[in-house]
């Protein structure tokens, strides 16, 4: 980034108003303060910084009084994640297509880092019971998400995509940190998971200069939330609170079913209402269930929070498809999660299923 970028970036006031006009979100709300001038600028206020990447907008946000060492490191953090898009990237040349197109052919060796989140993806595979898979993306070119031109595959078609999908065909060679796949046509597709991956490589750079207290999300669907929102100069002070997220209500937009408090935890969201199509009245969403090969169906949204940020990314996709009742019995079952799960009732209500969170950290409206 070039000097003047950077200036603009130290500017409270044009970081206040970049906030304002990006972070129009249909499913999560991270914490916006509503000032106009500098001289209103308090201890309550947040600044931030951005970049574009993986098709959306990654921001860090913390306290004014943190200085500008925090800015100029969160700056420099962000660049990380342009790394990480080149490196795991399916459309366009990366490591990624080079591994998709050599690993059915031979075994072949993987970036340390790249190779512990292909790791974390098939344990993630096996716990859900392939409600959350990596190689789904044949599936969501066959349905034409891939491209965003919509089709309906037929049953014959939708068949034999799913003899090649399946984590359960990569075979991990952790001895060399190599992986090969098992069968010819699998691919691995990291966009369930590869930004919430991001967001923690970019905590790990911050907290490297010491930076403890910051919020970071990944198009405000995926966030991770380290440390606390403190509200005063003083390190000593009580004057901190966990981070809010706002859960966005999915019949009313403008308003909020639910806010989450975070810290050291991340929290990824998954839904539809933005990627579908309709096909002879019916409309089909983005998210296919990896187990049918058919559009998941039944639920609003799907809130996960999680230790990690590529954890709760690919849980918010599997519990989505596994819908509140499994998702619950999952939380239930690896305390280490949570789940929010929001579903239509005959009524026309919302129903809310939620496991793994203590009364302090939520509050519905």
């Amino acid at each position: 980034m070039d000097n003047s970028g950077r200036r603009d970036f130290l500017n409270p006031l044009k970081a206040i108003k970049a906030f304002r006009d990006e972070s129009r979100e249909p499913t999560v709300e991270v914490p916006a303060s509503q000032i106009t001038n500098t001289q209103e600028l308090d201890e309550d206020s947040l600044l931030y910084v951005a970049k574009p990447a993986m098709a959306c907008t990654f921001q860090i946000y913390f306290s004014p009084h943190q200085g500008d060492e925090t800015m100029e490191a969160a700056i420099d953090a962000l660049e990380l994640v342009e790394q990480l898009e080149n490196q795991m990237t399916v459309y366009r040349d990366s490591p990624m297509t080079y591994i998709n197109e050599t690993a059915p052919e031979e075994p072949i060796r993987v970036e340390n880092r790249l190779f512990q989140l292909l790791q974390k993806g098939i344990e993630l595979y096996e716990i859900t019971h392939g409600a959350f898979d990596m190689t789904a993306g044949l599936l969501t070119k066959a349905w034409g998400f891939y491209r965003k031109q919509g089709r309906v595959p037929d049953a014959t078609e939708i068949e034999q995509v799913l003899q090649d999908v399946g984590s359960d065909k990569i075979k991990v060679h952790p001895d060399n940190e190599s992986i090969q796949y098992l069968a010819a046509n699998l691919e691995i597709n990291l966009g369930a998971i590869g930004k919430g991956h991001a967001l923690d490589r970019v905590a790990e750079f911050m907290t490297q200069f010491g930076l403890e207290n910051f919020l970071i999300h990944g198009g405000q669907s995926s966030v991770l939330a380290h440390g606390m929102r403190w509200k005063s100069t003083d390190p000593k002070s009580s004057q901190a609170d966990p981070w809010k997220v706002g859960l966005i209500h999915p019949l009313h937009p403008d308003k909020r079913i639910a806010e989450i408090k975070l810290n050291n935890k991340a929290l990824g969201t998954s839904g539809t209402a933005r990627q579908s199509f309709y096909h002879k009245g019916k409309r089909y969403g983005h998210i296919i269930d990896p187990r049918t090969g058919q559009p998941s169906e039944g639920v609003y949204s799907a809130t996960a929070i999680a230790p990690t940020a590529a954890e709760a990314d690919a849980l918010a996709t599997a519990f989505y498809v596994m819908g509140g009742d499994a998702s619950v019995a999952f939380c239930q079952k690896y305390p280490q999660y949570a789940c929010i799960v929001l579903s239509p009732e005959k009524s026309g209500q919302v129903q809310i299923q939620q496991q793994g969170l203590a009364e302090g950290e939520i509050q519905f409206m």
